[in-house]
């Protein structure tokens, strides 16, 4: 019997890629002498949304509510406190880091600075073409790479043990007054012959392409050597045998041309040229930069990438690049965006749908024009007045919330935005609102929002049933 998608714990539909379930974040407050656990920083405190495949969902709110932490949960960047995060209908929580690895192909993420987020000791070739170097040196490799490693490891194994039998042979007759140079030299040739397939062997291990290279001119030498010197039809025989074994085995390997060939493609996507190729990060101006990050999250074909704040480091001007450049890649790649920013006019320029985050919790979730025409949550009413306006004519009414904003590691009881909120009544200040429908696909956890809409009864598990007079 298939579990019911819509029960507590179950995995999402397929049309949803991205899930969190009553995500929590505490991180523990450590003093004293022995270190002891005094409180906990609530960055994320029951955090619940889904991202459905190919839209854009921008989750916003002001600095410190929790947005970039939970968007390195979602990674499993960070160990989750509490709660599930479903990718693909897996759960990330739960995964062991050697499943996460591998899951992070099609999951990826840039980071708000540009500059901090690329190694200045590498060149652009080098840090585009490392997640596909990286990504290859799988931990489950096919059976049939396996087998040659142990093939060419076995090899070696062979030439070490005839190596130290000659050498013990040349040892005795040694001792016994008769020096023999030419059995000595080959030994020695058999022992650097072993050190260079086990080095071999360790490379085809971690599917690197060098490796491959490696073996396919050994086995090449060798049987050019076998047919021209001496003739021996085994040595021929294994000679064309590791051949033809390295030429099944080949797809299963990255090349450095192949590499190279990868990062140019990606340079040309996002608006770079070859001449960029062989250059440093700070011989790049900031969007630039932002540029290569995005190519760098784009070399393992995801089908989610988590742009947190890619846009908030760089000039307005090029802002508008960078955006295009997302929403172009969207269209050509068929991309699922989480974008999280605190600048409005961008959420409403990408965004499909909005998720207002405030002090660790999500208070509305909605479709962008439906929640810029209308918002329903306090918060979201203030946050979208103070969004200034291109047209001088248009006059907004400003909302000025008064107070701070509350202090994650002593949380106020309730609804957490109540102290500074103005429609804030009795409910507000003692039971925390829970997100409610509040139709057409809008969820609001606001007491007084489903007061006004006569849904008194979905605004939390204490509300009142009574309906508002209509």
């Amino acid at each position: 019997m298939s579990a019911d998608p819509a029960a507590p714990g179950a995995p999402p539909t397929q049309d949803v890629l991205l899930a969190a379930e009553d995500v929590k974040m505490h991180f523990p407050l450590r003093g004293g002498l022995l270190r002891t656990v005094k409180g906990h920083v609530m960055a994320v405190d029951g955090v619940s949304l889904k991202l459905h495949r190919g839209e854009t969902l921008a989750v916003v709110g002001e600095s410190g509510c929790g947005k970039s932490t939970l968007a390195r949960l979602l990674l499993r960047l960070l160990d989750p406190s509490a709660g599930k995060v479903f990718f693909m209908g897996h759960d990330l929580a739960s995964e062991k880091l050697r499943v996460i690895r591998d899951e992070r192909k099609h999951l990826q993420m840039v980071f708000q600075d540009p500059m901090s987020s690329l190694n200045p000791r590498m060149t652009v070739k080098n840090i585009i073409a490392e997640p596909l170097i990286v990504h290859q040196r799988s931990e489950t490799r096919p059976l049939i790479v396996a087998i040659l490693a142990g093939l060419v490891a076995l090899v070696a194994a062979i030439s070490v043990t005839l190596a130290v039998l000659i050498l013990l042979v040349a040892g005795v007759a040694a001792y016994l007054g008769v020096l023999i140079f030419g059995p000595i030299l080959f030994a020695l040739y058999l022992a650097a012959f072993s050190g260079m397939l086990v080095w071999f062997a360790l490379g085809l291990w971690r599917l690197e392409g060098w490796a491959w290279w490696g073996v396919a001119i050994l086995a090449g030498v060798n049987l050019v050597l076998s047919v021209s010197l001496v003739p021996n039809l085994i040595q021929i025989g294994e000679s064309v045998f590791l051949l033809a074994y390295l030429f099944v085995v080949r797809r299963h390997f990255v090349t450095g041309e192949e590499v190279t060939h990868r990062v140019l493609d990606l340079l040309e996507l996002v608006g770079l040229k070859k001449e960029h190729l062989n250059r440093f990060p700070h011989e790049f101006s900031g969007g630039q930069r932002q540029r290569i990050n995005v190519a760098r999250a784009l070399a393992l074909n995801p089908d989610v990438i988590i742009l947190d704040e890619p846009t908030s480091a760089l000039d307005v001007s090029v802002q508008a690049q960078i955006l295009n450049l997302l929403m172009s890649l969207q269209t050509k790649l068929g991309l699922t965006y989480l974008f999280i920013t605190h600048d409005l006019s961008v959420v409403y320029h990408i965004a499909d749908r909005v998720a207002v985050m405030y002090a660790g919790k999500i208070v509305e979730v909605g479709d962008t024009e439906d929640i810029f025409r209308e918002p329903l949550h306090p918060y979201t009413k203030a946050l979208i007045s103070a969004a200034p306006s291109a047209d001088p004519s248009v006059k907004i009414e400003r909302i000025i919330l008064e107070g701070e904003v509350p202090s994650p590691t002593r949380p106020p009881s309730g609804c957490r935005f109540h102290p500074r909120c103005w429609l804030a009544f009795e409910p507000c200040r003692a039971i925390e609102p829970k997100l409610f429908d509040a139709g057409n696909e809008r969820q609001v956890a606001c007491f007084a929002t489903a007061r006004d809409l006569g849904l008194e009864s979905l605004g939390g598990p204490e509300a009142s049933a009574k309906k508002a007079p209509t």
